[in-house]
């Protein structure tokens, strides 16, 4: 019930940013015709923090097109209060271990 819409492909993207020429990965890419689901998954010991958030947005700017973006975060160890508070203010849904288990 968390996710704004039912989309019909999915899979994960790799490319190349024209930009920086550097190879991207975006590991969770939904899409419909009109919204994108863009995630990342942290599977570490750590926090995971707004800067996990930026460069997924900053990832995401590469396949985006005109569709409305929408991000998930997926973390084993759970997320800083900034990007909790971060994620409250905007299109962004975050999901724990916890909550997968």
């Amino acid at each position: 019930g968390r996710i704004p819409t039912l989309y019909s492909s999915y899979g994960r993207w790799w490319g190349t940013d024209p930009d920086t020429k550097r190879q991207e990965e975006i590991g969770v890419v939904a899409v419909t015709d009109r919204d994108i689901l863009l995630g990342e998954c942290k599977w570490r010991n750590e926090l995971a923090g707004v800067p996990v958030l930026e460069q997924l947005q900053a990832q995401g700017l590469l396949i985006q097109r005109n569709r409305a973006a929408h991000y998930a975060g997926f973390s084993k160890s759970g997320f800083t209060r900034s990007l909790l508070s971060h994620a409250q203010q905007g299109d962004v849904m975050l999901v724990s271990a916890q909550e997968m288990l």
